[in-house]
């Protein structure tokens, strides 16, 4: 109902992280970095970058998402 909440989105993030569902996590981490880089003092960036941790190097997840990542700082 409220797509624009960052907020919301960032406690369904959580959520999803919680329940293994990796992608929607990532998701809606990515979408609320790409609006505040800095949200929550950071706190998006370091579950989004935990996330990728948990899922390792190697995961094609975890490479898809960093590279997402990469072109939205960089």
């Amino acid at each position: 109902q409220t797509p624009d909440d960052l907020q919301i989105r960032y406690d369904l993030a959580l959520q999803y992280h919680q329940e293994s569902q990796h992608r929607p996590a990532l998701e809606h981490l990515l979408h609320i970095l790409r609006k505040d880089r800095n949200f929550a003092e950071g706190e998006a960036r370091k579950t989004f970058n935990a996330i990728l941790t948990a899922l390792g190097k190697g995961d094609s997840l975890a490479i898809e998402f960093q590279r997402k990542l990469f072109t939205l700082l960089y």
